[in-house]
């Protein structure tokens, strides 16, 4: 019991999988995903952990469903509208890299987990394409400008998004684990500075990407 209410022994409404997930999206952002677990999640709730175990088989589960509703509010913070009214090909890939980078700074729990966090639990390959959506998206750009003529320099759009997509994760990384700008930078600055080296990653690679070096 917490704060005079009984806890449910059981779900009340099929709406308990969607708190719960959310819960450990708030935890992973407090205190980081090895900090979840069903018990704490089932404290939050006001469930049992039993009634969690009805939904998730395991812990592992759980995190695995929150690696979807992560995924997905990474690509949602994707303003799709400005990205379809531009048309430059570099633009775009400017657009996206930052979208990435200052998701990924702004929200390092859920980042870590999306990305460093072990999760013993194989995705189904639908689910595995979702999670790649970053890569993709990138790939899809790259592809379009090479095929276009605007991207001559591009000989690999697979193989030149791997790379872009590696880079920006580095800055994130670098950025969340405090080795980049500090153990504790405040979020909004952080973000704000992973997207100018992001920026500056992008100055770099643009001749290039165009066919414009020697």
């Amino acid at each position: 019991m917490e704060g005079g209410t009984a806890l449910s022994p059981r779900p009340a409404n099929p709406e308990l999988a969607r708190r719960a997930v959310e819960t450990v999206a708030a935890i992973v952002e407090e205190r980081g995903p090895g900090a979840v677990t069903v018990v704490e999640v089932a404290k939050r709730v006001g469930y049992t952990a039993a009634a969690i175990y009805r939904y998730f088989d395991s812990r592992d589960v759980l995190l695995d469903r929150t690696i979807d509703y992560g995924v997905k509010r990474l690509a949602d913070a994707i303003d799709v509208e400005a990205l379809a009214a531009e048309t430059d090909p570099v633009r775009r890939l400017r657009m996206l890299a930052h979208f990435y980078v200052s998701w990924g700074a702004a929200n390092p729990g859920m980042y870590r987990l999306i990305f460093e966090h072990p999760v013993p639990v194989r995705p189904t390959e639908e689910t595995r394409k979702k999670r790649q959506g970053a890569l993709r998206n990138l790939e899809a750009e790259f592809r379009r400008g090479s095929d276009d003529g605007r991207l001559r320099g591009v000989e690999s759009p697979p193989a030149e998004a791997m790379l872009l997509w590696s880079s920006l994760h580095g800055i994130v990384s670098l950025t969340v684990s405090g080795r980049l700008f500090g153990p504790q930078p405040k979020r909004g600055m952080a973000a704000q500075r992973a997207g100018e080296l992001a920026e500056a990653l992008i100055d770099h690679l643009e001749p290039y990407w165009k066919g414009e070096t020697s």
